[in-house]
């Protein structure tokens, strides 16, 4: 079946290395109410927690978990995994960048 994913449906086709980005991607914008046709794009790939860490500077487990409560920093799960979307981390930096200044 080709049709858009549900969350069980999602944490299993993420975890199946046969399943196209894009459709994980439009499903993911899907359970989170957004366009899927506008968010595909940018979701195409994801990285994990570890990198997403690296990308922040080398931040603690702790410090990527308090922002992700606090609302800063946007993160998805896909099944047991926490993932983030690359645009929404450089976002996250440049915001941040600019509350400096």
């Amino acid at each position: 079946m080709e049709g858009i994913l549900n969350g069980s449906e999602l944490a299993r086709a993420a975890l199946d290395p046969a399943t196209p980005p894009e459709r994980i991607a439009a499903a993911l914008a899907t359970l989170k109410g957004g366009n899927p046709e506008h968010r595909t794009e940018e979701m195409r790939s994801f990285i994990s927690e570890n990198d997403a860490r690296r990308f922040l500077g080398n931040i603690s487990r702790t410090a990527i978990w308090k922002l992700r409560k606090r609302g800063g920093l946007k993160a998805y799960r896909l099944g047991r995994r926490v993932v983030y979307a690359p645009g929404d981390l450089k976002r996250f930096v440049e915001k941040g960048a600019g509350a400096d200044a």
